[in-house]
């Protein structure tokens, strides 16, 4: 009994592919969704695993400071107790840790819930939840649009958070029909497409080479089929090789089918080159230059000297600077009006560029102190800073005593 009669009975009915190149059907996974995204992304992927990582010490490693206006500028508050909370949030996190969880909950989700514990008034514990453990509630109240925050810990069990005890940073969502109010989308979003490629492309590889080698290919046959029989062929042949970990197998025939071996290797299909350029896209969608993630190819000293810099002031500064405004917004009130803020001076990345921006200000005459001041990321000190500081010596030529040049020549040439 050859293989084409056997098609016709409905226990053959799953199979795809005749005449046809044996591969993986393209799926792109769902990046919005919090669990794919770090499976797929942060647990499988090296690359945005690292940038991700990356920039989330990064920021977490900053040198964060606490400062308050006073009548004279602004002044920092050494060892108070808003740096004393961010410094160790709860009794189980520090603070570094506690803002790398932050920014990686933010790049895998879009969505970072932080629930505040006040005791006599004051907070006195920060806690990170898991993005999918909390459901935003709304109403139809437009000046009181937030009902609250359900926190699902199990799947029977919640209880829920008044909205003035947590905070709800997320990214832009230009879908968001809550007026801003809404969830934020996974950064990872726009990479996902990049992400499946290198996965599936890895996969491929990987077991291409354990199934020695060989490539994908198509069958011949010389009899005429009908088009149910190629339906039923079809589809059966796809659900046995028709996904990465089948790359390589060989093929059991049967009847007059011929196998022609029609696949590419592994140097035709550059798997190498495309691995390097979705790496490179990860990479920038999320941030970070390629530079810093070992891309060899522009890896020069200055190349990844300026990358660096580019990647401080680029992308952990901005993110930084949001993440704090967003705590202050929410806690500030709490501590006197008292704010988080980001030493710039102590960032070892920008300290070359930081020397070379003060000794332009310094020989800037025409500056007052104060815009000095604010040129170099410093609060004005007063009116005291409205005035132009010169050199001693730079006096007017004509109170020198010295003739002019020309004027010197022509009485000369009289």
């Amino acid at each position: 009994m050859s293989i084409f009669s056997k098609l016709s009975k409905k226990e053959s009915v799953l199979m795809k592919t005749i005449l046809t190149w044996f591969g993986h059907e393209a799926t792109s996974n769902d990046m919005t969704n919090y669990n794919v995204a770090a499976k797929q992304a942060y647990m499988l992927n090296v690359y945005a695993k690292t940038c991700i990582e990356k920039v989330a010490s990064s920021v977490a490693g900053l040198p964060y400071v606490t400062q308050v206006e006073t009548r004279d500028g602004v002044e920092e508050v050494k060892n108070s107790p808003y740096l004393r909370l961010m410094s160790r949030p709860n009794e189980y996190t520090s603070g570094e840790k506690f803002i790398e969880s932050l920014v990686s909950y933010y790049f895998l989700s879009g969505n970072v819930y932080i629930e505040k514990v006040t005791v006599a008034g004051k907070p006195r514990e920060l806690w990170l939840h898991k993005p999918d453990t909390i459901e935003k509630k709304y109403t139809n109240d437009p000046k009181n649009p937030i009902q609250g925050y359900c926190y699902m810990y199990t799947q029977s069990s919640n209880r829920m958070i008044e909205p003035q005890n947590m905070l709800h940073i997320h990214t832009f969502d230009p879908l968001d029909r809550h007026l801003g109010l809404g969830l934020g989308i996974s950064p990872l979003t726009a990479v996902g497409h990049s992400v499946d490629q290198n996965n599936t492309g890895k996969t491929w590889n990987l077991s291409l080479l354990q199934n020695s080698a060989n490539p994908s290919g198509a069958l011949k046959t010389e009899q005429r089929l009908t088009e149910e029989q190629r339906d039923i062929l079809q589809t059966q042949v796809q659900k046995k090789y028709g996904n990465p970990m089948s790359a390589g197998k060989p093929m059991i025939l049967e009847g007059d089918l011929e196998w022609i071996q029609m696949g590419m290797s592994p140097k035709d299909m550059e798997w190498l080159e495309g691995t390097k350029m979705s790496a490179k896209e990860i990479a920038i969608g999320l941030g970070v230059p390629p530079e810093l993630i070992g891309d060899s190819v522009n890896k020069t000293y200055s190349n990844y000297k300026e990358a660096r810099k580019a990647f401080y002031m680029e992308t952990v500064l901005p993110l930084a600077k949001m993440i704090c405004g967003e705590l202050n917004n929410f806690l500030s009130a709490s501590f006197n009006d008292m704010k988080l803020m980001i030493d710039k001076d102590r960032i070892d990345a920008l300290q070359e560029d930081r020397a070379d921006l003060f000794k332009r200000m310094n020989y800037s005459a025409f500056l007052t102190i104060n815009e000095k001041r604010i040129a170099t990321g410093y609060e004005t000190i007063g009116k005291e800073g409205d005035v132009v500081l010169v050199p001693m010596a730079m006096i007017p030529i004509g109170e020198t005593g010295i003739e002019n040049e020309e004027e010197t020549e022509d009485g000369e040439g009289e």
